[in-house]
C-alpha cells in the first residue's frame, strides 16, 4: 500500500521539476524570442510547403527558428537536399 504512494509521490515530483525546466527555459529565452514560444508544425503545413517548393538534391534550405527541426528533416529526407537549422529557444531541444 505505501510503496504505491510512494510511486506516486516520486511521479508527481518529476512531473514538477519537468515543469520548472520548461518555466525557467521559458523565461531564459523570453528576452530573444521577443515572447513567441514554440509550436511545432503540423504535417499538412509541411507537405503543402515542400509541395510549393520544390528543391534539387544537394541544394541547401536554411531554416531560421527551425525548432525540433522536422522540416528539414522531411525536406532532406523527400529531396535528399542539404539542410541547415537555427534556433535559439531551449524549449524545442526538449
Amino acid at each position: 500500500m505505501y510503496t504505491w504512494i510512494l510511486i506516486f509521490l516520486v511521479v508527481a515530483a518529476l512531473f514538477f521539476v519537468l515543469k520548472l525546466a520548461y518555466v525557467f527555459c521559458t523565461a531564459l529565452v523570453l528576452p530573444f524570442t521577443r515572447g513567441a514560444l514554440y509550436v511545432s508544425t503540423s504535417g499538412v503545413r509541411i507537405s503543402a510547403f515542400m509541395d510549393a517548393v520544390p528543391m534539387q538534391p544537394g541544394q541547401l534550405l536554411v531554416d531560421i527558428g527551425c525548432g525540433d527541426g522536422r522540416v528539414l528533416r522531411k525536406v532532406r529526407k523527400r529531396y535528399g537536399a542539404r539542410a541547415l537549422g537555427y534556433e535559439l529557444n531551449l524549449l524545442a531541444y526538449l
